[in-house]
């Protein structure tokens, strides 16, 4: 019934929005067909606003230390745990799981976060020896930039896991785009990530129902 529809908006620069021109669209329940929730279904002026907030946002979160944007990580790690139960039961809405299956995925999903943090540690360069005297060679390694995270809609808080912990802890900032079918897991995490504190723009979500919102990012300068 429509008035149990419930609306779960997008994360751009640490605000919650809706697209720019009001459009959403429905989330469905696999196991019955129901529509249960809606999202935004956003326009290109939304993701501009997106890319451009995460561009924004990742100088600043590369000059943070390693270790320091590790914190972060464990910050939402810390911020899901007692979200267990809610995490799994709308996996089990939204996609089809089992309970149990829900379970797993939202522990792996920590384990995911929680290996990424621990690698903060281990990002080094290379020093080589060089052919000629008095000179060496060297290596650092730098972040590549803003970061786009596809999600399929098989494992909707995993593969958020799976992508964020990596591209964060090394310096990047990240632009999610939830599939159409399983968009409401990666709004819920983003109200962890702002619970956790994450500077705005370090992680921003957007939503469509076709291909023109993926479109726009896979071919925008700033992913290519």
């Amino acid at each position: 019934m429509e008035h149990n529809i419930k609306h779960y908006p997008c994360y751009v620069n640490g605000q919650w929005i809706d697209a720019s021109n009001g459009a959403t669209f429905n989330v469905v329940n696999p196991a019955n067909e129901e529509v249960w929730a809606t999202v935004p279904d956003c326009t290109e002026e939304d993701v501009n606003l997106a890319l451009t907030t995460s561009k924004e946002a990742q100088l600043s979160w590369q000059m943070l230390p390693a270790i320091e944007r590790a914190r972060y990580i464990m910050k939402i790690v810390d911020a899901l745990k007692p979200k267990r139960e809610h995490f799994a039961r709308l996996l089990v809405l939204e996609q089809g799981k089992t309970l149990a299956e829900a379970f797993g995925e939202f522990d792996d999903t920590l384990n995911y976060l929680t290996y990424s943090a621990e690698a903060a540690r281990r990002i080094q360069g290379e020093i080589f020896p060089s052919d000629s005297p008095n000179e060496q060679l060297m290596i650092t390694k730098v972040p590549y930039g803003v970061c786009l995270g596809l999600c399929a809609y098989n494992f909707p808080l995993a593969l958020i896991g799976r992508k964020i912990g990596p591209a964060l802890v090394t310096g990047n900032t990240m632009i999610l785009k939830a599939h159409e079918a399983t968009p409401i897991t990666a709004s819920e995490f983003c109200k962890v990530v702002d619970e956790a504190g994450l500077p705005p723009g370090v992680i921003n979500l957007v939503s469509g129902a076709g291909i023109d919102v993926s479109s726009q990012l896979v071919t925008h300068h700033l992913l290519v």
